[in-house]
């Protein structure tokens, strides 16, 4: 039997999605028919949504939003993330389906917004971690009551917390949507029709869109004073650990209780720009630095690359003398040295010398 179209005129006879199609225009505006008796027109749209391509446009987007995150205020923790099956977040989201999914308002690509996995984090922490009190979240008289600690990371209604949640995207190329199926068997029964259960009933498949792939996680620090850094360090730390556990044994989104959401994250670690050609040719003399008669020579030209640095990585390079070499740097003819030479004096001088 042939249904009527609900499409507008102008979009009549589209068979399929282009390869330019935005996966979420077309699963909220294309759908064939909304009659209730045609079961195979939302099958038919999550087929063709699963099968529209990655933008070309989304790699550089996701470079500019990397380099975002190296940019941003405070110091921030990255980590990639597999998903060890689907996952699907924004599952009871407005849809012509009964079913939604979270996509990206620009692209398309699934994610997961930041605001889900800082809920995550502060739902586990509160479940899992031993000082209830601290770590407590309890909603009382419509409100959110959290203790100290849980107040500190994750704030409340009257502060923001000192951790900041980034959107999850995906690895460019390295994820995918999924057509899946959820079915009710005793469709009366859960529609509270006052029919129980019973063998003899219709089964109801409804298509959903599920997602996997590899993600990238991030998280951040609000502003803090620079002599509050090291502390708060310390707890981005902490957030980073609870949301990797979290993602691993609770998962995130709908279906975690059969197994849906859980993500196995490498360890987190601090983004920090490339570094320069310039500093990587003064980390390298600087790790051939030796006690030797042309320690001076080596020096000089150590000094006059640092000179020509930006702060950020003048202070990589100070680091890495300052821990790996303060035998080299007490050789006798640097104290001579340096009367004679400003640059090999102001970097002396920066090292404590």
């Amino acid at each position: 039997m042939k249904y009527p179209s609900t499409r507008r005129e102008s979009l009549q006879g589209l068979e399929k999605a282009l390869s330019t199609t935005h996966p979420g225009l077309w699963l909220d505006k294309f759908i064939q028919t909304t009659d209730k008796e045609d079961t195979a027109a939302k099958t038919t749209l999550v087929e063709q949504v699963v099968d529209i391509a990655e933008p070309i446009a989304y790699k550089a987007f996701f470079e500019r939003y990397r380099q975002s995150l190296i940019h941003a205020p405070g110091p921030v923790y990255v980590a990639e993330g597999e998903a060890l099956g689907r996952f699907v977040v924004g599952l009871g989201a407005n849809s012509v389906l009964e079913t939604s999914v979270t996509l990206h308002r620009t692209y398309g690509v699934p994610y997961i917004p930041g605001s889900a996995l800082k809920g995550l984090a502060s739902s586990y922490a509160a479940t899992h971690l031993v000082d209830e009190e601290k770590w407590s979240r309890k909603f009382d008289g419509g409100k959110t009551k959290r203790g100290n600690y849980q107040r500190a990371l994750f704030g409340d209604t009257e502060q923001s917390g000192l951790i900041v949640f980034y959107d999850a995207l995906p690895l460019p190329g390295k994820y995918q949507l999924d057509k899946d199926i959820v079915t009710v068997h005793h469709p009366e029964y859960y529609r509270g029709e006052g029919e129980p259960p019973a063998d003899w009933d219709s089964p109801n498949p409804v298509p959903f869109i599920t997602a996997r792939g590899r993600f990238l996680f991030a998280l951040g620090l609000n502003p803090v004073a620079e002599e509050d850094l090291p502390e708060a360090l310390k707890w981005l730390g902490l957030a980073a650990e609870l949301l990797r556990l979290a993602l691993r044994e609770a998962g995130i989104g709908a279906k975690t209780t059969t197994g849906y959401g859980r993500f196995d994250l490498k360890p987190f670690s601090q983004l920090k720009p490339a570094r320069s050609k310039v500093l990587e040719d003064a980390l390298e003399r600087a790790r051939y630095l030796r006690w030797s008669n042309d320690i001076v020579h080596r020096m000089q030209k150590i000094a006059e690359l640092w000179s020509g640095l930006p702060d950020q990585e003048k202070s990589e390079l100070e680091a890495f003398l300052k821990a790996e070499k303060a035998k080299e740097l007490g050789h006798h003819m640097l104290g001579k040295a340096r009367k004679k030479d400003p640059k090999l004096n102001a970097l002396m001088e920066k090292l404590g010398l």
